[in-house]
């Protein structure tokens, strides 16, 4: 009994200091920066999948949580705190690029396409 409760005072002490967790098939300990470290050579890490409607229905996101929105609109969603934010749209980076499917939010005289310095700006169809 004596040392079946060392055993779990000992496992108690060890978990309560974790620094971060490691997830990868070489052993090596999470880099001390990360709270999770994940690494592998042959596979991905999957985010959490869902509709609209599925990560409409989160209560109290935390900011910062990332699903992927399967079905109209499909990418990558984060909480910013407010909103459900995607990371790109219909090829666009979000909030800093320019929409195939249109743009909203826009204020003539300051979103414009173009280019900000002496680079032309060019436009091509089948790479000519």
């Amino acid at each position: 009994m004596k040392y079946y409760l060392l055993t779990i005072a000992l496992l108690t002490h060890t978990l309560t200091y974790s620094q971060g967790v490691s997830i990868n098939q070489t052993g090596n300990a999470a880099d001390v920066s990360a709270i999770l470290d994940i690494s592998s050579t042959n596979s991905g890490l999957l985010i959490p999948r869902m509709d609209s409607t599925s990560i409409a229905a989160i209560t109290s996101p935390a900011t910062s949580l990332l699903v992927y929105q399967t079905g109209k609109d499909s990418g990558f969603y984060f909480y910013d705190g407010t909103n459900w934010t995607p990371f790109l749209i219909a090829g666009a980076v979000a909030n800093s690029g320019w929409s195939t499917k249109g743009n909203m939010g826009t204020t003539a005289g300051t979103n414009f396409i173009g280019t900000i310095d002496a680079t032309d700006w060019v436009i091509k169809t089948n790479d000519v």
